[in-house]
Order: C-alpha cells, then sequence, then structure tokens
C-alpha cells in the first residue's frame, strides 16, 4: 500500500453551532485521485479548506504529507498546490506577472520565478497571453492561468475544487489528461466534482457526502457494481402511474428508485432485464450501463449531471 499523504479522523467544522462537516474520516495516498462528491452545501470545500489550511477544524485530527494541520500549517501550504473554484487575479497585471507575484509567497528568487512562470505557461499554452493583461482572458485562459499558478513550486499534493467547472469539452479532455499525468507521476490529488463521468474517470476512490457527512467511499467501479448492478433501465411515466410500475417492478424483484415521474430500475449482474420491458409502456425508455450518478442519486436522493457549462 502507498504511503498515506492525507488523514483525518472525526473532522468536524462548524460555524456557531451549525456543523458543516460532522465526524468525517479519511485517508488518500501517495499517487491517488481522492474525489469529494456531493451536492451544493454538503460539505466537500469545507473539507478541501481544511486540507489546505485556510481554515482550521472545531475538533478531530489531520496530517497532511506527514504534518499536523494544527502545528504546521505554513509547512503544508509550502507542499500542496490549491486550484481553487473561483479564480483570484490582479485583474491590470499580465499573465507573467501575476505568476511572478505569485511565486514571490515560495520564496523563489527572481530568475527561478520567471524560469517556473515559463514553464507552466508552456504547459497550460499561455504563451501567447504572456503579456496580456488578466482582465482581457478568455474564461477558458484564465481556468489555465488558475491550473498554472497552482504548479508553479511543483507541489506533491494537489487540491482541485472543480477542476473544470465552466471549461468547453476540449479544454475539458486536455485537463483530464494533465490530471492522469500528475497521478502518473506519484503525486496526489484531491478534487471536488458535481460531474459523475468526469469523477468515474479520474478518482481511484471517492466520498459521497450530504450535510457534512460521509455516506458511502469506494472506488467507482465497486460501487456502482455494489450499490447499482450491471444496468440501469430507466423510462418516464404519468405520476398517476408511478404506484402502479414501482409495486409490479418489486413483484418481479428488482430494486427501483423515482425520481419525480422517472423511474430508474436497477439490474443486478446476475439479473436480466428482460422480464420488466415486458410490462412497462413508456416512449421514453433507455437501457443504459450503470453509473456512479446513480450511486449518487441512491444515498443522497439527490442526481447530477454531466454536462458542462461552457464560457459565454
Amino acid at each position: 500500500m502507498s504511503p498515506i499523504v492525507v488523514e483525518g479522523k472525526s473532522l468536524t467544522k462548524k460555524y456557531g453551532d451549525q456543523a458543516v462537516v460532522s465526524d468525517v474520516s479519511l485517508q488518500i495516498h501517495q499517487g491517488e485521485c481522492f474525489g469529494l462528491l456531493g451536492p451544493n452545501g454538503a460539505g466537500k470545500t469545507s473539507i478541501l479548506r481544511m486540507i489546505s489550511c485556510l481554515s482550521e477544524m472545531t475538533s478531530g485530527e489531520l496530517f497532511v504529507l506527514g504534518q499536523n494541520a494544527r502545528k504546521n500549517q505554513r509547512k503544508i501550504k509550502s507542499l500542496i498546490g490549491v486550484i481553487p473554484q473561483e479564480d483570484h487575479f490582479e485583474e491590470e497585471a499580465t499573465v507573467l506577472e501575476n505568476l511572478m507575484l505569485f511565486a514571490r509567497y515560495y520564496k523563489m528568487d527572481r530568475e527561478a520565478a520567471r524560469l517556473a512562470s515559463q514553464d507552466v505557461m508552456r504547459l497550460f499554452r499561455l504563451e501567447p497571453s504572456t503579456h496580456k493583461e488578466v482582465r482581457y482572458l478568455s474564461g477558458g485562459n484564465r481556468r489555465k492561468l488558475s491550473f498554472a499558478r497552482g504548479m508553479l513550486h511543483n507541489p506533491l499534493l494537489f487540491i482541485f475544487d472543480e477542476p473544470t467547472v465552466g471549461m468547453d469539452s476540449l479544454a475539458r479532455l486536455w485537463i483530464w489528461d494533465y490530471l492522469k499525468k500528475i497521478k502518473r507521476e506519484e503525486k496526489s490529488i484531491v478534487l471536488t466534482t458535481h460531474f459523475m463521468e468526469e469523477a468515474e474517470t479520474l478518482c481511484d476512490r471517492v466520498a459521497i457526502i450530504d450535510k457534512g457527512k460521509i455516506l458511502i467511499q469506494g472506488a467507482p467501479q465497486e460501487l456502482i457494481q455494489n450499490e447499482i448492478g450491471k444496468e440501469v433501465v430507466q423510462f418516464e411515466v404519468k405520476n398517476s402511474d408511478i404506484s402502479y410500475y414501482t409495486s409490479r417492478i418489486k413483484e418481479k424483484g428488482y430494486v427501483s428508485l423515482t425520481l419525480g415521474n422517472t423511474i430508474f430500475i436497477h439490474v443486478k449482474k446476475e439479473m436480466d432485464s428482460r422480464p420488466v420491458l415486458d410490462f412497462i409502456s413508456s416512449s421514453q425508455m433507455v437501457i443504459r450501463r450503470a453509473q456512479l450518478n446513480d450511486v449518487f442519486l441512491k444515498v443522497t436522493g439527490h442526481e447530477l449531471k454531466d454536462e458542462p457549462i461552457p464560457y459565454a
């Protein structure tokens, strides 16, 4: 087993009397991509902020890269790269100037900062915008600059909050390839995402969180197999017909979930979907492979879509 790079025990974060993270325990290993999944307000970003030493835990224990997060925050910050969901730059400074300014936080001398800045600009194809003020960058290039800035100091652990939000499909695939490259270098990644396809593609393990608690965690394919099965029969019916269909499905020995007027039938590995097809009357029916989104729906009652919203 690879070394543990993040270990949290009974992590709790409160604002006043309200707990936004409650008794969360997790381990993340070297070379692993670990995903935190959950609806808005579930506590994902609060966990990232504690790991990043941007927010102190109310109670519990947390070690990051062997360092106690209560005592060695400055050391931890020097070893990790944080790419937040919201971009904050010096808007009237150029791309190069922003990178050089950020490099000062890591005590790089001017020449080392310049070389590191050039390297990350080349990596993220930002060289044509070297001397362009950030306020004139496109949304996609602003996001790339966030990545470049977080990687200036060659960190051992990367923390991404919604890494591909707002990116078009091509840029999204490029970022996926880069995150896979990070893993091949035996560096570790913690990320949040609302895109279930992204989590299935990138993450070695995921934790599904709701209301500040971890509901389930494990490898995506194992969770899909154990919680859902091999296939899902999905169809829409009138609200008045839902109880009829759910009772018939139960009689046939299948498990189903209902969201609005859509019914999802879980077909286990040893089962066949054909018996339920005989009594379903719907013009909007599909049979598809089971997905991580089905697990998410089952354990939280929420559904997430895999539709990125490109920048205008």
